[in-house]
């Protein structure tokens, strides 16, 4: 689950997640919605990536489309080969 993005530069930082934050705040508010016991914060973590480009999710978007257009049209054109060419 993706909560919070921010920009920094390189370097050590010290996370803490306080009473008052926006994390906080969103886990109180699904504690009340869903009936579930609380989350322990000790035994969660957060990852830090690189943010990669939007394109490189487009462009895997695009690709999974075009093969799946290309399945369906090699078995449609495998049900039809009889009636095309005969």
């Amino acid at each position: 689950m993706k909560f919070l993005t921010f920009n920094a530069e390189a370097g050590n930082y010290k996370a803490e997640l306080s009473e008052g934050t926006n994390l906080w705040i969103t886990q109180r508010i699904l504690g009340k919605a869903l009936p579930a016991k609380e989350a322990d914060i000790n035994n969660c973590f957060f990852q830090v990536r690189e943010n990669t480009s939007w394109y490189y999710g487009l462009f895997g978007v695009l690709t999974i489309i075009l093969g799946a257009g290309s399945a369906i049209a090699g078995f449609v054109l495998g049900l039809l080969t009889n009636k095309i060419w005969g």
